[in-house]
């Protein structure tokens, strides 16, 4: 596994991720293992980004409508907007290729992710 910035599609890449473990907890920055996209996904290496107030409110564990024990399991990565570079396309994607640049909103604001 490379931790340079060329990567093949098929292997996995190692990131550096402010990850939350816990409702209400600081996040904490650690690497994470980012596997090959799977048919219909993309993979992107993120440039910028931010963690939005509504995320930050779900994140606390406060937020009525998301509960941390019903709306999401930990850890996860917070933060659904944001800008990079197309790494790697999975089977079937026909709309971005590899190697251009992407700016992305999309609704699902937190996803799991498996800590190295």
């Amino acid at each position: 596994m490379s931790k340079d910035r060329v990567h093949t599609p098929d292997e996995p890449i190692l990131c550096r991720a402010a990850v939350c473990f816990n409702a209400n907890q600081p996040l904490e920055i650690v690497d994470i293992l980012c596997h090959p996209p799977k048919a219909g996904e993309v993979r992107v290496r993120i440039v910028s980004t931010g963690v939005c107030h509504t995320d930050a409110y779900t994140l606390s564990g406060d937020d009525p409508e998301f509960p941390p024990d019903v709306f999401f399991q930990t850890p996860m990565v917070g933060g659904h907007e944001g800008a990079g570079v197309v790494e790697s396309v999975g089977e079937g994607v026909t709309s971005v290729v590899a190697a251009i640049m992407s700016y992305f909103a999309i609704f699902l604001s937190v996803v799991n992710v498996n800590s190295v």
